[in-house]
């Protein structure tokens, strides 16, 4: 509580309060910190540090890989934003881990490898999750083979673990051939599981999937880990009997945690 009350006092920001989520607020950009629990123990495990946009009065996602393709110059600006935001929570919470999601598509950016060396002081409390295609690369290197953007990929994870970043590769569907290459240069393989998932509507197909991916980790000595939307009975007598890694998202209040 009293580091929420410093945040509050020392940011430049104006601060935004909806549904317990917090916001921190320049005229375009904010910053919401979500929380990760472990479902078993109920500990705050990570804080996410989520960006997103104000579009005519609306919350929305910021789609940074979009947004560093299509306007490399405002992707600039926001990453300057963005940074020197990050520096304030890493602050404000000195103990505290947390992840950054990251697009491959930003990799090939300087501005983004920019970032992350100018953060290296704070990266081993740091998780950069790796979310989007990997084969989708930006029009400068348009000419790169499937083999081309592998190894310029390879080369920039290597760069991070070098740099004691921690490294989580999202699971995501149509995109498991590239999960299992780039399993060797990560830490952690993470997968979303949110109540609109198709996997949901088939029980031992998703027990099928979900053990594919954990015996996978295993014997590429990484982690896996399961997110869910919020501890409910079927995590309790589904997901929690596997042995599974479970987390669940919640928001911060000042008045207690809440969930979404």
């Amino acid at each position: 509580m009293a580091h929420m009350l410093y945040y509050l006092e020392c940011t430049n920001f104006h601060m935004l309060f909806w549904k317990g989520e917090i916001f921190i607020l320049n005229q375009k950009y904010q910053l919401l910190l979500q929380n990760e629990y472990d479902t078993k123990s109920g500990d705050l495990v990570k804080k996410e540090i989520v960006a997103i946009k104000k579009t005519k009065n609306l919350l929305e996602d910021l789609t940074t890989h979009l947004l560093c393709v299509t306007n490399q110059t405002e992707y600039g600006k926001f990453i300057n934003w963005y940074e020197m935001e990050v520096k304030k929570v890493l602050q404000v919470y000195p103990n505290q881990h947390f992840i950054v999601k990251i697009s491959f598509q930003q990799l090939y950016f300087r501005e983004t490898m920019l970032l992350l060396e100018n953060l290296q002081k704070d990266s081993r409390r740091i998780t950069i999750e790796l979310v989007g295609d990997s084969q989708i690369s930006p029009n400068s290197k348009e000419h790169f083979s499937a083999e081309d953007s592998d190894a310029f990929l390879k080369g920039k994870l290597k760069m991070l673990r070098k740099w004691h970043y921690f490294i989580s590769k999202h699971i995501e569907s149509g995109a498991i051939e590239q999960t299992l290459i780039f399993t060797p240069y990560i830490d952690e393989l993470k997968y979303s599981l949110t109540q609109k998932s198709k996997l949901l509507n088939n029980i031992t197909e998703l027990k099928f999937f979900l053990s594919f991916w954990k015996n996978w980790a295993e014997l590429r000595f990484v982690d896996f880990l399961v997110l869910v939307d919020e501890k409910n009975e079927f995590v309790s007598y589904v997901l929690l009997p596997d042995e599974l890694n479970v987390r669940c998202k919640m928001y911060e209040n000042f008045g207690g945690m809440v969930s979404e």
